[in-house]
Parts: structure tokens; sequence; C-alpha cells
């Protein structure tokens, strides 16, 4: 058994590492697929000298206990020792980050391939009916991908990252496979997906503006053309126009500015815009967190959109809307700024230090940059999930790193 741990580690990891990743909708009774990362830290603890090395270099769990406590002691928070219980897991995962942080860093291809083999054997060989012109059907069958923008969550990392990866190193087998993944995406699309990878690359091209080289102006060209021709797709165009033809940005605030009195109770109106469940539920989550915010400037405390949003200050459309997302909004912008508050904000300041560092590769920011930018704005399931937190302590500490090697 050791030998055969030994021999095989490196695949161990790296399949452990991809779960955690992409994985995380995949869950077997108690356990889910992304959480068989902690794994990695075992042999961390085990050795005390190496574990308490290790302690001297978390910075995001040592923020997130003094941040929670200060909360709980000083702006009378409800203790919620569950929340505790995370934490201390974040930080199993930040002591993983640190040592496979050079690991990670020069495998992102290896676990992209760990991704496509494993996706496209359980697609094609569970999920395609030829007789429906079925392929995938996440949003049907519920397997995998629950949702067709659980995919699209994850897909514009997969996207960006493999298209340069390709014009770099010209690898046919990778191609072979990234092919097969449009395939399956292109019969799974959606808003999440074309949004997510327009705003990344937009994110991204700080970096392009910054240090001009041709090779780079001309990926960029070519990503622009990819998405030309997914905008053309008419399953796109008509989801984005379900969303928003009967709403524009300045309906926000007129949401916000004008409540509507019910029984003396003044609560925000999404009724009367005629909005598609999917819009009705993202703005639930933006408005929650601008009350919450209102009244806390330095957030509820982390894990504490759930016992902060209110249901009941809305005059919903859909019935279905007062039941999704309300632990982790329906993306991690609400979340996050509900929790934390201005403090939040930080993690922009972060994304954009190593979107600009010239040390640091294309490929890696184009594999992490959209996992935070898409969760960020159009949607997302909790900090745990789809790798948000394990992407966001990658470029923190990387940059950490590089700063301290000065």
């Amino acid at each position: 058994m050791i030998f055969f741990l030994k021999k095989y580690n490196n695949y161990l990891n790296i399949l452990i590492i991809c779960s955690a990743i992409f994985f995380w909708d995949i869950e077997y009774g108690l356990i889910k697929l992304e959480t068989l990362i902690a794994l990695l830290a075992l042999s961390i603890i085990y050795d005390k000298i190496i574990f308490f090395y290790y302690l001297k270099k978390v910075r995001v769990f040592y923020f997130l206990i003094l941040h929670s406590i200060i909360i709980d002691l000083f702006f009378d928070n409800n203790f919620d020792l569950i929340s505790y219980f995370k934490i201390t897991y974040i930080l199993l995962l930040e002591i993983i980050i640190i040592k496979y942080l050079k690991y990670i860093s020069i495998n992102i291809d290896k676990i992209c391939i760990c991704f496509f083999l494993i996706f496209l054997f359980y697609t094609f060989f569970f999920l395609y009916k030829p007789s429906q012109n079925c392929l995938g059907c996440f949003s049907i069958y519920k397997e995998f991908y629950t949702e067709n923008s659980h995919l699209g969550m994850m897909a514009p990392s997969i996207v960006l990252f493999s298209l340069f990866f390709l014009i770099k190193t010209k690898n046919v087998i990778y191609g072979i496979f990234f092919l097969l993944f449009c395939l399956i995406l292109l019969n799974n699309l959606s808003s999440t997906f074309f949004l997510g990878i327009i705003f990344s690359i937009l994110f991204i091209s700080l970096n392009i503006l910054k240090n001009y080289e041709k090779k780079n102006i001309l990926k960029y060209f070519l990503l622009i053309i990819f998405l030309i021709i997914f905008l053309l797709n008419n399953s796109i165009k008509y989801d984005l126009k379900s969303r928003l033809e009967n709403f524009n940005i300045k309906d926000i605030f007129l949401i916000v500015k004008e409540k509507n009195n019910d029984n003396n109770i003044k609560k925000y109106n999404l009724k009367k815009f005629n909005l598609n469940l999917s819009t009705e539920v993202y703005l639930k989550s933006l408005i929650s967190s601008y009350d919450i915010f209102k009244n806390n400037i330095f957030g509820v405390g982390f894990d504490q959109y759930k016992n902060n949003s209110k249901n009941d200050n809305f005059i919903f459309k859909e019935n279905l809307t007062n039941k999704l997302n309300n632990i982790d909004a329906s993306q991690n912008l609400a979340k996050g700024i509900s929790e934390f508050g201005i403090l939040y904000l930080y993690i922009f300041y972060i994304m954009i230090k190593f979107t600009i560092n010239q040390n640091i590769s294309f490929e890696l920011k184009n594999f992490f940059i959209p996992i935070l930018v898409t969760q960020l704005l159009f949607r997302g399931a909790g900090f745990f999930n789809g790798g948000f937190l394990l992407s966001f302590l990658f470029i923190y500490h990387l940059i950490s790193k590089m700063k301290n090697s000065k």
C-alpha cells in the first residue's frame, strides 16, 4: 500500500486538487469531493515542526478569527460554533495552499487534463442521450453540475487557460480534449459563462495593456473572435435578452429608493419589473447585501449572511425566489460585502496586483482570475465551492511569496 501511494502520489495529488476546484457539485452521502483536499494536510499536521512553521505563514485564517471575534463581542452577534469550525477548515486549506504553491503553479495543465478525463468520460457515457440530442443536459439531469450556470462558473477558467496553453504548446491530445469540452459547453450554455468570460478578459487585459507584446495581442484577438462566435449563438442571445429586456441598471437604484408599503411595512417591490427567476434572485442578493452593509460597514461576520438576509423585505414575482440562495447569496460579492463590509474590497486589490505582476505567467492569470471574477460578479456558490477560496488563497500567497523573496 505504501509503495502504491509513493508511486502514484503525484496522480493522487492532481486528482485531489482537481476535485477541490472543479468537482464541488459532486457528493456521495456525507462526503463531498471538494473536501478530499484536507487529506493533503495530514502529513503536515503529523510533523509538529513543519506544522508550526506553516502556522507562522498563514494570514487569512488569523484575519477571519480576529474579525469574527470582534464582530461577535462588540456587535452583539449570536455565537455560531459551526462558523468557527469552518474557519478552522480554512486554516487547513491555507496551510495546504502554502505548501503546494509551487506544485500547483507548474501543474495547472495536468489539473485541467484530469478534469477533462473525468468530465468527458462521465458526460459521454452517462449523460448522453442520442435520441434526445442531449449532451450533458446538466440542468435536466441534475448530475455532475446540477445547473448549467454551475458549469458556466468553471468554464471561463478552463477556456481561457486552454486557449493560451494550446497556442504556446500545440499539444494535440490536450487540444482534442478541449474541443470535446467545447462541444459539451455549446450544448449547455449559460449567461453566467458568457458574462464571466467577457469580464475576465477585460480584467486580464489590464496586464496586456501594461505589457504590450505582439504575441499577447494575438491571443487577445483570438479570444475576441471566440466570444463573437458564442455571441452569435441563439441560446445565449435569448438567455441574455430574457434577463435584461425588462430591467436596466437604474432599476436597482429605483428599487432601493422606492419601497412599497405593505401593511405599514416597507418592502422592495421586485414584482413590478417582471423579471425572470434568475435575475430576481440576483437582485435579491444585491439588495440584501446593501441593506446589511448600511447597518454594518465592517460586515456581520463570516458565514452570517444567512442569518441577516430577510426575504420578508421583498415582494417577489416568483414564489421560488423566496427559497433560493438564502445561505450564500447568488454571487460572492453580495455575500462578501455583507459579511466583511468595506474590508472585502481588499480582494480586488489582490486580484489587480496578481494580474499586473509581470513575473506571473499568463497561464496562471487565465486560470485563477476567471474563477474569481465570474463568482464575484455573476454566479457564485459560496466561498468554499467552485474553487473560489482556493483561488484567492493561491493568488494571495503567491504575491506574498514574491514580495518576500525580493
